[in-house]
């Protein structure tokens, strides 16, 4: 499992929303629900599973 500080979570919130991308659009392009998402991106890194975090992180070119 990643283990993920709250910062990177909100890293890849601000990407998303400096892209214009809403959380459903983003959840269905990744594989997770928009839920899970939401509390992801609030700083609970463990409502995703790794493959997922990895394909958000690659998207916005954050590194973990």
């Amino acid at each position: 499992m990643i283990n993920l500080n709250p910062e990177i979570c909100r890293k890849i919130r601000d990407a998303r929303r400096a892209l214009a991308i809403s959380q459903s659009a983003l959840a269905l392009e990744v594989g997770c629900k928009q839920s899970a998402l939401s509390m992801f991106e609030q700083g609970d890194g463990t409502k995703l599973n790794d493959e997922v975090i990895n394909r958000l992180a690659e998207k916005f070119g954050i590194a973990l």
